[in-house]
């Protein structure tokens, strides 16, 4: 049970320490934290979400223009 123990406290600080490291180099708790935001769009349910968007003002994301990348006209 102790070498068990024993294990298991060696492999926690081995995967712990390339963290620790990076800590330690980005400033530790005065540093920044560094966030990456992921957007992503739904097709299935069109305009029934909790914010509806005007039909002016929504996007044809299936539209030729949007898929060749041409500005779309208004």
């Amino acid at each position: 049970m102790k070498k068990l123990l024993l294990a298991v406290a060696l492999l926690a600080g081995s995967c712990l320490m390339p963290a620790l490291t990076q800590f330690k180099k980005e400033g530790g708790w005065e540093g920044q934290a560094q966030v990456m935001l992921l957007g992503t769009f739904h097709f299935a349910y069109p305009n029934g979400d909790i914010i509806t968007i005007a039909k002016a003002n929504q996007l044809d994301v299936t539209s030729q223009a949007r898929a060749s990348g041409e500005k779309a006209s208004k």
